[in-house]
């Protein structure tokens, strides 16, 4: 329980960039992403080593799609995350699809409460991303699990 409650607060102090009534940010005002894609000692960048991508340093914040993302994943945090997120992963094009960052899309639609609009979107997922390594380790069935065990909004 220790090291599950030291990661979620980690996520939420380093990795999720977002303030509210009960949440601080972390980081200046200079820094205006929602995510911090990879950290330094003393730097913070929106970027990955893997991929050029926005979608992707969004994304990487969201793995793995469990029950502990209820608790990692805040609802206010994924309302102002969905808009850019969705926005990145139509600039990616068919890498997000084909890559699977489609599939957390769903997810974090699913966690600012929008279920249905979730589903639909998790079932658009070409059914072969889910048996590659593009489907980020999730199955359509955990992907539906997770939408479907989302709390309402």
């Amino acid at each position: 329980q220790l090291l599950t409650m030291t990661e979620l607060r980690a996520a939420n102090r380093y990795w999720h960039v977002w303030s509210s009534d009960d949440h601080s940010n972390s980081y200046p005002a200079a820094y205006d992403k929602l995510v911090v894609g990879m950290m330094y000692e003393t730097q913070a960048s929106f970027e990955t080593w893997f991929a050029p991508y926005a979608v992707v340093s969004y994304g990487i914040q969201l793995l793995p799609l469990t029950p502990i993302a209820e608790y990692r994943d805040d609802p206010e945090w994924a309302a102002e995350l969905y808009p850019l997120y969705k926005e990145s992963c139509e600039t990616a094009g068919d890498f997000c699809t084909d890559n699977g960052w489609s599939i957390l899309q769903a997810g974090l639609l699913a966690t600012t409460g929008s279920h249905k609009e979730a589903i639909d979107q998790a079932l658009d997922v070409p059914k072969k991303v889910f048996a590659t390594d593009g489907g980020v380790g999730n199955s359509l069935s955990n992907t539906l699990w997770f939408i479907a065990t989302r709390k309402p909004v």
